[in-house]
This record gives structure tokens, C-alpha cells and sequence, in this order.
């Protein structure tokens, strides 16, 4: 069902939806990546490659 929002053509409710959705978590993942952005042991460099990892999935989901 269009929006009418004429702004997402062809995109239902539920697209919009699920695109903001998507878009918030990658926005979490960069901010979390950028809290280890100076890591200081093994953990904290597993953290980083995994949210800069979640940041790139999430990115492409979106294009």
C-alpha cells in the first residue's frame, strides 16, 4: 500500500518502516565501531572489525 509521500515511490508503508529500521542499526553499529576506534586488546579489535562489518552489511542492504 503506497504512502502517498511521493518522496519513496513504489515503497509500501512497511518498506519505509523497514528501511528506518535498518538505517538505525547501522547508525548504532558506526557508533559503536567508533567507541573502539583506538582498541587496546584482542576483544576490543573483534569488536571493531565486527561493527565496521555490520556497518558495511547494513550500508548495502540500504543502496
Amino acid at each position: 500500500m503506497p504512502t502517498g509521500a511521493g518522496d519513496l515511490p513504489g515503497l509500501t508503508e512497511d518498506d519505509i518502516v523497514l528501511k528506518t529500521k535498518v538505517r538505525d542499526a547501522r547508525d548504532y553499529a558506526a557508533k559503536q565501531a567508533d567507541k573502539y576506534a583506538h582498541p587496546v586488546n584482542d576483544t576490543e579489535i573483534a569488536m571493531l572489525e565486527a561493527y565496521r562489518a555490520i556497518v558495511d552489511v547494513l550500508g548495502k542492504v540500504l543502496s
